[in-house]
């Protein structure tokens, strides 16, 4: 049997780092959303009892440090399930090391098609301990919907929000180490961020002007701070048409919102026209 499923990307609206944990991850408040563009991994059963993977990308691992491939083990070691024979393409769409997390949804979508897949029955809870074990934003892709996740990123609550937000996605050819940006922030002066619930009824009730000020991402201070160059992407999408602009994640893709469908069709050309066909600039919606 051949199933071939869906991977949103990611982006943060909102990302302040409240505190250190005496497990070495930062406590997190982040206002998390799915992304119309993601990957696409094709599932095929064969009789070899391995798992192995392909990528259309040749710089991604295809071994055992490969997020799908901890997925695949950590259901046959946690439910002592004799390994069966899996290959597991991944046509991969979303910049690696660009904050949008890409390895993450490619991990826990593989925990869904294999609960199906495998008549495991497993609740969403339960998926999102296991995606918890190799990830800590792992278990939003679970449900995949706008969340405000807490923690280190594992504990999700769900939140509503009533409008699809247009994003422009730039990624510079190049990622940016989240264990790096997390140290490099620890160097950085205390910020004061702007109440996450704020920014919740700024979207609710459509007044986009006001987005620019409560969107925040604690990572951007020292991320933006070594790649000069990624402030003059978020600038250039504002002068494009943007309405606000912020670093994705722990970076180094960074988005502009914009009004309208159309109007960030219009971005990205002026964007395209600026920079040329190489670097990655992508329209998307929020799920």
């Amino acid at each position: 049997m051949t199933m071939k499923i869906f991977s949103p990307a990611k982006t943060n609206l909102y990302l302040r780092i409240t505190g250190k944990r005496p497990d070495g991850f930062h406590e997190l408040e982040t206002l998390m959303v799915p992304l119309s563009l993601g990957d696409w991994l094709e599932i095929e059963e064969d009789s070899s009892g391995k798992t192995t993977l392909s990528c259309n990308q040749p710089d991604v691992p295809c071994d055992e440090t490969n997020l799908v491939y901890k997925a695949v083990k950590t259901l046959e070691n946690a439910l002592k399930i004799p390994a069966r024979g899996l290959h597991i393409h991944i046509e991969k769409y979303t910049p690696m090391g660009g904050g949008m997390g890409g390895g993450s949804s490619n991990g826990a979508v593989t925990l869904k098609a294999l609960n199906g897949l495998w008549n495991l029955s497993l609740d969403d809870a339960r998926l999102e301990q296991f995606a918890a074990e190799f990830g800590s934003d792992c278990s939003f892709f679970v449900k995949a919907t706008p969340a405000i996740c807490t923690g280190r990123g594992e504990k999700i609550e769900p939140v509503a929000l009533a409008r699809k937000l247009h994003l422009v996605m730039v990624n510079p050819g190049f990622g940016v180490s989240t264990k790096w940006a997390y140290e490099a922030y620890a160097t950085c002066p205390a910020q004061i961020a702007p109440p996450i619930g704020t920014l919740v009824d700024v979207i609710n009730s459509g007044n986009y002007d006001q987005l620019q000020k409560h969107i925040f991402n604690s990572l951007e201070l020292p991320v933006l701070k070594k790649h000069l160059v990624l402030n003059i992407l978020k600038e250039d999408l504002l002068k494009s048409g943007a309405i606000a602009s912020m670093m994705s994640g722990s970076g180094a893709t960074v988005f502009g919102i914009a009004d309208t469908k159309e109007s960030a069709t219009q971005i990205a050309l002026k964007m395209r026209e600026s920079y040329g066909a190489d670097l990655f600039i992508a329209t998307c919606e929020t799920l």
